[in-house]
């Protein structure tokens, strides 16, 4: 990105979370991470082909701990409720001491 497009807003939708993505750089093998994918709207919208975006977990999460600290009524609305499905599923991990598996309920611990 360019310094402009850096200091720009973009809107953006998360839709797919990886639970050992990995990214560039590096050992291969130390280089996987919790990672939620997105797509900006402006880019799907020239090409709806655009994969987006990959961002670490734990970096979307301290960007939007930073960006809703003041505020955390706002940040409810853009957060989906864990369906029952997905609760269910991971009461029954719990219950095992197995890991949940990835799904609405386990991404925004």
């Amino acid at each position: 990105m360019s310094a402009a497009e850096k200091r720009k807003s973009f809107t953006a939708l998360a839709v797919e979370y990886d639970n050992l993505k990995s990214f560039a750089g590096g050992n291969p093998a130390k280089n996987k991470f919790q990672a939620i994918r997105f797509q900006v709207h402006a880019d799907v919208a020239d090409d709806p082909d655009h994969e987006g975006y990959w961002m670490k977990l734990d970096i979307c999460n301290r960007y939007r701990h930073e960006t809703y600290k003041d505020n955390r009524a706002v940040e409810a609305r853009f957060i989906k409720p864990p369906t029952a499905d997905a609760v269910a599923a991971e009461d029954a991990a719990d219950e095992e001491g197995a890991e949940p598996s990835p799904g609405d309920a386990a991404i925004y611990k």
